[in-house]
């Protein structure tokens, strides 16, 4: 991590490992006041794929950036929005 004008960013020194990565999110974690123990690295393709599930883009897409062989594995991570579902009833017509 650089310091820049605009805040923190990181250096554009090539690839970042699995590990540098998880030390520097649960460090901002631990300054936000928040405890480390309770996040992990899991949260970020999770939250990546329900983002991808809610904002439509499609399975077979969503699947191959996510790296699930399975459909079963593919919908284990998608969680539809609120609205999402609010939509769905009101086209069923209920």
């Amino acid at each position: 991590m650089v310091l820049t004008k605009e805040g923190e960013s990181l250096r554009n020194a090539g690839g970042l490992s699995y590990s540098s990565l998880r030390e520097l999110l649960l460090d901002k974690i631990a300054k936000l006041g928040f405890d480390p123990a309770l996040f992990g690295m899991h949260s970020l393709p999770a939250g990546d794929a329900i983002a991808a599930a809610n904002a439509g883009v499609q399975d077979t897409l969503f699947k191959r950036h996510g790296c699930w062989k399975s459909e079963s594995a593919k919908d284990g991570y998608g969680k539809d929005s609120v609205q999402r579902w609010l939509e769905f009833s009101k086209d069923l017509g209920i």
